[in-house]
C-alpha cells in the first residue's frame, strides 16, 4: 500500500512520514520516535468482538508489513503489541530508563490516538463464508456497507488466492458456462456452487458428491468448471485428497459456505490397508463440520466457534463403499447419505458429456478431448465473476428481505421432496442427501433456480446467466 508522503494522527499530536514516526512538541518541534507506522484502521468481529488494531510497517529490511493487534493487549497489556511487532521484524525502540516518557509509550499513545478516530473499519475473519449478513470470500467482503473493508486470521489467508477473478460475466458465459450445459454432471458441479452458500440459510447438513470414473473421462474438469464459479484460474480452486488427518478443520473453514472440491480420492493414502479407516474420519468431520477436537462445552458464539458449514465435491476411480471396504472399513448409511456416488460418465459415448456441438466446418459433432481441452483453457481464463455477482444479491436480498428468499427456498425444497425424491424405495437418509445436491440441479438444469432480479421480479438465474439449458436443438460449437 502506498502512502502520503505524510500522515497526519486526528488530534495532530503524531505525524508519519516514509522515514519516522514523530512526535509533535511545542513550537512545533519533531521529535522520532521510531520507523513509521501507519495505523490503517479498526478491525473487529460480526458480533462486535476481537476488536483489534490493524497497523502497517516498514520493518528492517524496508519491506512493508502488516500486523493485527487486539484492543485488550494494546491497553492492558502493552508488552504484548510489541511481541507481535517485534515478531515481524519492526525495530522496537530499545527501552530507556530516566526518559521522561519511554518512546514505546509515545507508540502506543499513537495508537491509541488514531483508535479513537479509525480511518477504517475492518471486518475480522477466521473463515470465509457469511459473517452475519456479509458474505467473506478470499480477500473481498460482499456487505451492504459498501466501505466495509477485510482481514483474514489464522490459515485461510493462504487459500485467499484461490478465489481470484478473471474476465467478464459475458466472458465466462459464453466460454464456461454454455460449453457446460452440455453435461449433466457439469451442471451439477455448477449446482453444487450455487447450493454451498444456501445450504446455512436451508439449514441443509454438510454433504456432497463423488464423481466416479476412469482416468481421462473428465472429472478434474468437474470440479475445475464448478469451482470457476467462485475462484480458480491459474491458481486451481480445488484441492488434493492427500491430506494430513487434521486439513479437514482449515480447509473446512477456508471454504465455509462455499463448494470445498477434493480432486483424487485414490491418492488420498499410500497404504491401502489405512485408505477407508482414513476415509471414514475425514468424511465424519466434513459431514459434522467440526475439527479433530471440540469441547461440547464450548462457545456457540458464531464468531468464535471453530465448526464449518462445506457442500463438497469429489473425484474417484472407485464407489466410496467399495474404496472403504478395499482400504479395511465399512461406510454407514449416514456417510452414504451425505457422500454421494455419482458416475462422471454420462454413457453416451461422450465422457462427461451427453452431447456435444457440431464443428462450423464438419458438421459433425467436435472431439469430446478437444472439446474438454478448449472448457478446462476456458476456466483458467474466466473465473469467479459469476460467484461473486450471485453473492451480491444474496446479500442484497438477505439485507432487505430475508423471509421472501427464505419462504421461497423452503418451497422449492418442499417440491422437490414431494414430486421427485420422494420414493419409498429410497432410504429417508440417502433422500436427504440427495436434496443437498439435487435440489439444485433440478432447478438450474430443468426449470432455472430463480433469484430477484433488479426490477424486483424473479427470473430464472441461468437465463440471467445467459444458458439455455432446456433447449434440444443442437447447436454450434461455441
Amino acid at each position: 500500500m502506498e502512502h502520503e508522503h505524510e500522515t497526519v494522527s486526528p488530534n495532530g499530536n503524531f505525524v508519519v512520514r516514509q522515514d519516522s514516526l514523530f512526535k509533535i512538541a511545542g513550537a512545533g518541534t519533531e521529535i522520532s520516535i521510531s520507523d513509521p507506522i501507519w495505523h490503517l484502521g479498526n478491525a473487529v468481529r460480526v458480533d462486535g468482538s476481537g476488536a483489534s488494531d490493524v497497523v502497517e510497517f516498514l520493518d528492517r529490511n524496508g519491506a512493508l508489513q502488516q500486523a493485527i493487534i487486539p484492543h485488550a493487549d494494546a491497553v492492558n497489556h502493552p508488552g504484548k503489541v510489541f511481541d507481535t511487532l517485534a515478531d515481524r521484524n519492526f525495530a522496537v525502540p530499545e527501552l530507556e530508563p530516566g526518559r521522561d516518557q519511554p518512546l514505546r509509550d509515545q507508540i502506543t499513545s499513537y495508537l491509541a490516538e488514531c483508535r479513537r478516530s479509525p480511518n477504517l473499519t475492518f471486518l475480522l475473519a477466521h473463515r470465509m463464508g457469511w459473517h452475519g449478513s456479509s458474505f467473506v470470500i478470499g480477500n473481498d467482503v460482499i456487505s451492504t456497507a459498501a466501505s466495509q473493508a477485510l482481514k483474514l486470521t489464522g490459515p485461510i489467508s493462504q487459500y485467499a488466492e484461490k478465489f481470484g477473478k478473471g474476465g467478464s460475466l459475458v466472458d465466462y458465459q459464453s466460454s464456461v458456462l454454455r460449453r457446460a450445459s452440455y453435461s449433466s454432471r457439469l451442471m451439477a458441479g455448477i449446482a453444487l456452487a450455487l447450493l454451498a452458500p444456501l445450504a446455512r440459510i436451508l439449514s441443509l447438513e454438510n454433504g456432497g458428491l463423488n464423481f466416479i470414473g476412469t482416468a481421462g473421462v473428465g472429472k478434474t474438469t468437474i470440479l475445475r468448471v464448478a469451482g470457476s464459479f467462485y475462484g480458480g484460474g491459474p491458481k486451481p480452486y480445488f484441492v488434493p485428497w492427500n491430506m494430513t488427518d487434521n486439513a479437514p478443520a482449515t480447509l473446512g473453514l477456508a471454504f465455509c459456505d462455499l463448494p470445498l472440491l477434493l480432486d483424487e480420492l485414490d491418492t488420498l493414502e499410500p497404504d491401502s490397508t489405512k485408505a477407508g479407516g482414513r476415509l471414514k474420519t475425514i468424511v465424519h468431520r466434513l459431514a459434522i463440520g467440526q475439527g479433530k477436537a471440540r469441547s461440547h462445552h464450548a462457545s456457540t458464539d458464531d464468531s468464535m466457534s471453530t465448526d464449518f458449514h462445506v457442500i463438497y465435491g469429489s473425484t474417484s476411480e472407485h464407489r466410496l463403499p467399495d474404496f472403504m471396504r478395499e482400504g479395511g472399513s465399512k461406510m454407514t448409511g449416514g456417510q452414504a447419505a451425505r457422500f454421494v456416488d455419482l458416475p462422471a460418465d454420462a454413457g453416451k459415448g461422450f465422457k462427461i458429456f451427453e452431447s456435444l456441438p457440431v464443428g462450423h466446418r464438419t458438421r459433425t459433432p467436435v472431439k469430446v478431448d478437444s472439446y474438454l481441452v478448449r472448457l478446462n483453457k476456458a476456466c483458467q481464463s474466466y473465473y469467479g465473476v459469476a460467484g461473486r455477482l450471485y453473492l451480491r444479491r444474496l446479500v442484497d436480498e438477505l439485507a432487505t428481505d430475508r423471509s421472501a428468499l427464505e419462504a421461497y427456498l423452503d418451497k422449492e425444497m418442499m417440491t422437490f421432496e414431494d414430486k421427485v425424491a420422494n420414493d419409498p424405495q429410497i432410504d429417508h437418509r440417502i433422500r436427504r442427501g440427495l436434496l443437498v445436491f439435487t435440489l439444485l440441479a433440478s432447478l438450474v438444469y430443468a426449470t432455472g433456480s430463480y433469484h430477484q432480479n433488479a426490477t424486483g421480479s424473479w427470473t430464472p438465474l441461468h437465463r440471467a446467466f445467459g444458458l439455455q439449458l432446456t433447449s434440444t436443438r443442437t447447436r454450434r460449437c461455441p
